[in-house]
């Protein structure tokens, strides 16, 4: 499957998180079509996806269930793993939704697509984004050049060269003023500014200034930074 990251920055400080806390950490992908798919016999994902698994044989994307029974056979190019009880399907260069028995509730009508995060997913249609609710009703209209997946009641969309944070209406909560953002975790945003990063809260305040060359996301109250080639920890307070 030919997905990309949504935010790549970091990765390393990422892996060093998770590898600290034990734990998965999850991470947000684009599904688009980008040319031919490889040529296995059979693909699969190293996990269930709220109790799905899809497999790929020959072009052909099938779902089974943990007994291993197969669910259904559609004629899919691409498929993602399941979010809220929706996966994000790709058709002849569309993108759509399904549930978990296969059946096309969002239709394939658009050319990239984010998982479905807090009752919203991310669509991509005529070269801006936007965002639908489940039964793909166009909650807030395609208009931002770039956005990601909602967290703790924000998103973060780019608009004009600049990254910022929408409600759930669609209102402008912080302004597009920051060069790259993560998704708010425990209460808390990396943003970048020039060449170093910093957290702001959900009102826009900044919480810890932007004095490191890299960091990862807040999990369990710790995040890694990196300064000066060296990488370590902080708490909330910086």
């Amino acid at each position: 499957m030919n997905s990309r990251s949504r935010f790549s920055t970091f990765p390393r400080l990422l892996l060093i998180t998770a590898c600290f806390l034990y734990q998965p950490l999850g991470h947000t992908e684009k599904l688009t079509a980008e040319g031919p798919l490889p040529e296995p016999s059979i693909e699969h994902n190293d996990r269930f996806s709220e109790e799905l698994v899809h497999l790929q044989t020959n072009h052909n994307v099938s779902f089974i269930n943990e007994i291993g029974k197969m669910v259904r056979q559609p004629p899919y190019d691409l498929v993602d793993d399941f979010a809220e009880g929706l996966a994000v399907v790709e058709i002849g260069g569309k993108v759509g939704f399904v549930d978990e028995t296969g059946r096309m509730i969002i239709q394939p009508r658009y050319d990239s697509a984010l998982r479905f995060s807090q009752g919203l997913a991310a669509v991509q249609i005529g070269g801006k984004w936007g965002f639908l609710d489940k039964t793909g009703k166009m909650v807030i209209p395609p208009q931002y050049d770039d956005a990601d997946q909602f967290s703790e009641g924000l998103a973060p969309v780019l608009v004009g060269g600049k990254w910022g944070f929408i409600g759930k209406t669609g209102r402008i909560v912080i302004l597009p003023q920051y060069d790259f953002v993560f998704k708010f975790s425990e209460g808390l945003a990396a943003f970048k500014t020039g060449n170093k990063v910093g957290f702001i809260d959900t009102t826009g305040k900044i919480v810890i200034q932007p004095k490191y060359d890299d960091c990862g996301e807040f999990h369990e109250e710790l995040a890694a930074v990196e300064t000066g080639g060296k990488v370590g920890f902080i708490g909330k307070t910086g």
